[in-house]
């Protein structure tokens, strides 16, 4: 943005701050009159409640004038009954109407001036005409405004035109991908894919080998002795295997398995999986391990 006195180029936000310092003789308010506003802007503030300040309050060269007094009351009212009686009619906006790299222009310039924590309510505020069309080419996301407004300007400056889904590394996941933020964009893979991808996999390995010169969390030397103690304090032994009830849990977990396991062959050879008969049992057996098991005995 050019300085209209002495004709040098600044940011919008580094203009106010120039002007106090090279031209103190002029206030901001006066040189955003003279220069900057519009012909025929109405100062006085739309809503008018008991307790209104009469004119629009104005906010530095960046923001310019606000939409109210900033009194309290005037600034709810008109947050409830002002910008909620804006209904998107997005069928009188045609697709071909919009023009993509105008509206990406205009998003990365508001994005220079504005935060993007209350960038949805600045647009709609004070740009109403691109707002819809900001969410009539992001329809495919949703038309309700509880839509994460972040994630239509990032599908607009990046030329996203549907939702990603996950890479399918795993039975051909079809996952929406989770959007991060503005600068990150979405995560690589889904929630379920995430942590048996390669690149999570090489990222911890690295993390761990920068910080403790190993690629896996067993080999850490700190966490060996610090898991030694804890378990000498606790249990009296320097690993859970060296525990009685450890052991007994574990033989019986193994036993619990081998007969689901030896089950799961007899149905597979009364499905028809094997032609070796036994005459007789008079079904189909694969040794004398599943015969007996299949008699009652263990």
């Amino acid at each position: 943005m050019k300085c209209e006195i002495c004709k040098k180029e600044f940011k919008k936000s580094q203009l106010q701050r120039h002007i106090v310092r090279v031209h103190p003789k002029i206030e901001i308010e006066e040189y955003y009159k003279k220069y900057l506003l519009e012909e025929g802007f109405n100062y006085i503030c739309p809503i008018q409640s008991d307790t209104c300040k009469g004119n629009k309050k104005f906010n530095g060269i960046t923001y310019g004038y606000s939409p109210t007094c900033g009194s309290k009351k005037c600034t709810v009212r008109y947050s409830a009954d002002y910008l909620k009686s804006k209904v998107l009619d997005l069928n009188t906006l045609k697709r071909s109407s919009i023009k993509t790299i105008e509206l990406k222009k205009f998003i990365l310039d508001r994005m220079d001036i504005v935060n993007l924590k209350g960038i949805q309510k600045n647009i709609k505020s004070k740009n109403f005409e691109e707002y819809k069309q900001i969410i009539k080419i992001t329809d495919y996301l949703g038309i309700e405004e509880t839509v994460n407004f972040t994630e239509r300007l990032y599908h607009i400056v990046n030329d996203i035109h549907k939702r990603p889904t996950c890479e399918s590394l795993c039975n051909d996941c079809v996952r929406i991908l989770k959007f991060s933020n503005f600068k990150d964009g979405y995560a690589p893979y889904c929630e379920k894919c995430y942590t048996k991808s390669d690149w999570w996999k090489n990222k911890c390995s690295d993390s761990l080998e920068e910080k403790y010169g190993v690629r896996y969390p067993g080999q850490v030397e700190e966490g060996k002795k610090k898991r030694e103690k804890t378990c000498m304090e606790k249990y009296g032994v320097t690993t859970p295997l060296l525990l009685k009830e450890t052991q007994q849990k574990s033989k019986k977990t193994r036993s619990t398995k081998k007969e689901i396991r030896i089950k799961e062959q007899y149905e597979n050879l009364e499905k028809g999986r094997s032609e070796k008969i036994n005459p007789n049992l008079g079904y189909p057996y694969r040794n004398a391990k599943l015969a007996k098991f299949i008699k009652g005995g263990k």
